[in-house]
């Protein structure tokens, strides 16, 4: 028997540093950086008998450095170690208290964009200096990975990443309201290009995807587990690729009203 499945995205923007993406980068003194936005996926099986959530985020690289002009790729970085370190530490202090544990993402330019590597290269100094179990970090140079159009990297980026952010610590939260039991998710991954916008928004929507597959796997298991002649939940691939396409057009539409 099928039964309903309700599938939600929903991004809440950070009030903090807020301001339009070409004129708010970096971060502030208290620790809040532009563009910061927590993205949830919600996933409702059988009208709310048991609820799905996997949260991620996006946030400017947490240092001091700005960008003047639209059309520019120049990039004003400032140089205060300790200014930077205490503004950097704010933040991970901040993040790690909410989530629990931090996989930092970073998709900026390491070769043909120097500026953009030179914020990712001391982005990552200070997370090296920290020194923190509860914080993990990849770099990923999305304009040379996807040259030509070749976006099925990000299939190779995804497997890459499978065996720490679909753990157990980063995976999802979950609820049954018959057994009432729930299921906490541990930490949360944190993506960032320059202006955290088409090359942030690709990654996370190919995580979300991921994370909705994991979820559908998990509902067929657990409804084989109880009735191993029933029929699957989904029709074929029919209604699974229904829901994929839905969670594509979300990530889409998105990725349009941030960059607002």
């Amino acid at each position: 028997m099928n039964k309903p499945i309700e599938v939600t995205l929903l991004s809440r923007r950070h009030t903090a540093k807020a301001g339009t993406r070409f004129h708010q980068r970096g971060i502030d003194e208290g620790g809040n950086v532009a563009n910061f936005v927590e993205t949830e996926l919600i996933v409702r099986y059988n009208n709310g008998e048991t609820v799905f959530s996997h949260v991620q985020v996006r946030g400017s690289v947490p240092l001091f450095w700005s960008q003047k002009a639209k059309k520019s790729t120049k990039v004003s970085f400032k140089d205060n170690r300790a200014k930077n370190k205490m503004a950097f530490n704010k933040h991970f202090d901040e993040l790690i208290g909410r989530y629990g544990r931090v996989f930092v993402l970073n998709l900026l330019s390491q070769a043909d964009k120097p500026d953009e590597a030179r914020l990712g290269n001391a982005m990552f100094d200070l997370l090296q200096e920290r020194q923190d179990e509860k914080l993990q970090s990849h770099s990923y140079d999305f304009h040379a990975k996807v040259t030509g159009g070749n976006f099925e990297d990000i299939l190779r980026l995804m497997s890459e990443l499978q065996g720490e952010i679909m753990s157990a610590r980063y995976r999802f939260f979950i609820h049954g309201s018959v057994n009432n039991r729930t299921y906490r998710q541990g930490g949360v991954v944190r993506t960032n290009c320059l202006d955290c916008l088409d090359r942030t928004n690709f990654v996370q929507a190919h995580i979300s995807y991921q994370i909705l597959a994991h979820i559908l796997s998990f509902l067929v298991d657990a409804h084989r587990k109880n009735d191993p002649h029933a029929p699957t939940l989904w029709d074929a691939r029919g209604e699974k690729s229904e829901i994929e396409q839905a969670l594509q057009r979300m990530w889409n539409e998105n990725g349009d009203k941030l960059s607002n």
